[in-house]
């Protein structure tokens, strides 16, 4: 696994992450095939920011094997709080929810936050072609999207997803956290 961090200062809070083959291949393949049942139907009807076939928000839950892998994804969201900022404090993570998309063609995504969320983030399950970018406006950056990537930001953060011309699907999922401090013990 790859680990790149991009912060606008030394705060780990406000950073942006991006964690490359982050899953083993077995369970990518395994995600990927689930993903590709659920987004069958759109069942938002690009009533979002996300202008593709998605779930609804909380379609992902309902399933043990991505529950699981959200609790992955959240401890290594922990993890990296820890390490980076030395952290000897506990956070308590509240998942809220958690979606899947299949994007093709024109498919894209307007440019929105996640806000009142602490934490989002988005797992690029198989991303067929490299003309594919999400951007942080703000941070000024334009990240190229990968298959098996893992992206985590803070919700405040305002992003897009650029149209892709590719008649194959690319398939992701997203989601949101609250996190609060937990008091020290003593």
């Amino acid at each position: 696994m790859k680990f790149k961090c991009i912060t606008p200062n030394q705060a780990t809070f406000c950073g942006l992450f991006i964690l490359y083959d982050y899953l083993k291949k077995r369970d990518l393949k395994i995600y990927l095939d689930l993903l590709k049942e659920y987004t069958k139907k759109d069942e938002m009807k690009k009533s979002t920011n996300v202008i593709a076939t998605m779930t609804t928000y909380d379609r992902l839950l309902e399933n043990d094997v991505f529950r699981d892998l959200m609790t992955d994804v959240i401890d290594t969201l922990d993890f990296i709080f820890h390490c980076k900022n030395n952290y000897s404090n506990s956070f308590a993570y509240e998942l809220v929810d958690c979606w899947g998309m299949k994007h093709v063609d024109e498919d894209h995504t307007i440019n929105h936050t996640h806000f009142p969320y602490t934490y989002s983030g988005s797992l690029y399950l198989d991303v067929p072609t490299d003309d594919v970018f999400i951007q942080f406006p703000l941070m000024n950056q334009k990240i190229q999207l990968k298959s098996n990537m893992l992206l985590l930001f803070p919700g405040v953060f305002d992003h897009l997803v650029n149209a892709s011309n590719s008649k194959k699907p690319r398939y992701s999922l997203a989601f949101n956290t609250y996190i609060r401090n937990l008091p020290e013990k003593k």
